[in-house]
């Protein structure tokens, strides 16, 4: 594993992506747990390997990682 950090470092960014999705759905729940128990739903049934993290991410109403908006959630949680 440590050859896969080294030759790989962008392995460990989709840790970081995906990370701050499921922790933007964490967030929702938070304000609208059914908004975000449908969001959830979204993405294991509706969503194919062909729409991409970004278009998943989208289709179910979570802020992307690459949004101001979902820092600014993280920023919520942290804060309670």
């Amino acid at each position: 594993w440590r050859i896969v950090g080294i030759t790989s470092p962008v392995y460990y960014i989709s840790y970081g992506t995906s990370a701050m999705a499921a922790i933007n759905l964490y967030s929702q729940s938070l304000e609208d747990y059914e908004d975000a128990l449908e969001a959830y739903r979204i993405l294991l049934e509706e969503c194919d390997g062909d729409t991409g993290f970004q278009g998943m991410l989208e289709k179910a109403g979570i802020a992307s990682v690459f949004e101001e908006e979902a820092y600014i959630k993280l920023q919520k949680i942290i804060s309670n």
